[in-house]
This record gives C-alpha cells, structure tokens and sequence, in this order.
C-alpha cells in the first residue's frame, strides 16, 4: 500500500531565486513566506515606487529586493 499522506515534504527554498509578481496582500504574504522559508525574493509591481512605498519598504526590510523598472515598463505599455 502506498503512502497517500496529504503532508508534502517541506519546499527546499533555501538560496533559490524566486520572484514575486505583484505586491498587494497575496504578494507581500508570499513575499515572506518564501523569505522565511531561505529564499531570495525579488518582488515586481506594476504600480510605481510611490503608489507601493509602504509594501517596498516592508519586502526590503524582509530582506527582499525591488526592481523598480517594472512599474516604469509596465505603465509605458512595454508589456502590452
């Protein structure tokens, strides 16, 4: 008989390089989730440093970065 458990083996983060796209709610959780977990966060919006200050502020102390030339690209249209 197999083992059918509904536990998955813990998510081997550690040092991998994980982008979070978006930083509403669901981002910024998953943005620490995943740095809690070893992960190195990168986290993109489309919304502009300023429209997102308090989220980029708290990714950054989490120890995540920000690449702020997405909201620029994303506003422009680039990505359209």
């Amino acid at each position: 008989m197999s083992d059918n458990s509904l536990s998955p083996e813990p998510l081997a983060l550690a040092d991998r390089r994980v982008a979070v796209i978006g930083l509403a709610r669901s981002g910024m959780a998953s943005a620490s989730f995943l740095l809690t977990r070893g992960a190195q966060v990168v986290g993109a919006d489309a919304k502009t440093a300023e429209e997102r200050a308090a989220e980029r502020h708290q990714l950054l102390e989490l120890g995540g970065e920000v690449v702020e030339s997405f909201a620029e690209r994303a506003q422009s249209g680039h990505y359209n």
